[in-house]
C-alpha cells in the first residue's frame, strides 16, 4: 500500500535585494513555511554578487544538494557553473 500525500501549493513573496549574498528558504519542513510535505526537502534561493564568498552547510550529511543557475557564473565544490548549468552535490557536509 502506497500513501501519498496531496500536494501543497503555497504563494510567498521574497526581497532578494534585502536579503542579498546569503540563502533564503523558499519551501522548507519549518513551521509557517510552504512545504513539500517532506521533512528533509528544502527550497532555496538567492541573489548574490559575483565576488560574494558564500557556502552552505547541508542539515545532515546524509542529505544533498541540487545546485542549478539560472544567471551568472558560480564556483560549486570545484565545479564552473554556468547559467542553466546544474549540480548535484552528495556525502559532503558543507559545500564552498
Amino acid at each position: 500500500m502506497s500513501v501519498m500525500s496531496k500536494p501543497r501549493y503555497d504563494q510567498g513573496s521574497y526581497d532578494l535585494k534585502q536579503t542579498r549574498n546569503a540563502f533564503v528558504a523558499v519551501v522548507g519542513p519549518e513551521k509557517g513555511m510552504p512545504h513539500t510535505g517532506s521533512t528533509r526537502t528544502r527550497g532555496l534561493t538567492g541573489l548574490f554578487d559575483a565576488s560574494a564568498n558564500v557556502e552552505y552547510t547541508l542539515k545532515n550529511k546524509d542529505h544533498g544538494v541540487y545546485l542549478f543557475v539560472i544567471e551568472g557564473k558560480v564556483d560549486a565544490a570545484g565545479h564552473l557553473l554556468e547559467p542553466r548549468d546544474a549540480l548535484g552535490i552528495t556525502e559532503t557536509d558543507s559545500i564552498p
